[in-house]
């Protein structure tokens, strides 16, 4: 498979604002998984509470890369078992 990362600021159409702050863009990392023509997408997004930022979510997620470049889509429990051992740290 093949492993794409997408930086996107998805601009809020009302300010959202909890006790620790207020936003109106959101900083989003689109993953992109691509195998024999076809493409799977998932997101998440930055998140300071739990110190989820663009860059840290896109190191572990390359630290990974080998992993997701030898799996196929043919054995999803095993991969995201694999995946989740090591991204066990980071709750993104």
């Amino acid at each position: 498979m093949e492993l794409i990362l997408h930086r996107c600021e998805l601009p809020l159409q009302h300010t959202f604002t909890i006790s620790r702050g207020s936003v109106d863009v959101q900083e989003t990392l689109v993953v992109e998984l691509r195998h024999q023509g076809q493409a799977g997408f998932g997101e998440a997004t930055t998140n300071s509470y739990y110190n989820a930022t663009l860059e840290q979510m896109e190191a572990d997620l390359r630290r990974i890369e080998p992993l997701v470049t030898n799996s196929t889509p043919d054995n999803p429990g095993q991969f995201w078992q694999q995946a989740h051992a090591e991204l066990a740290d980071n709750p993104f």
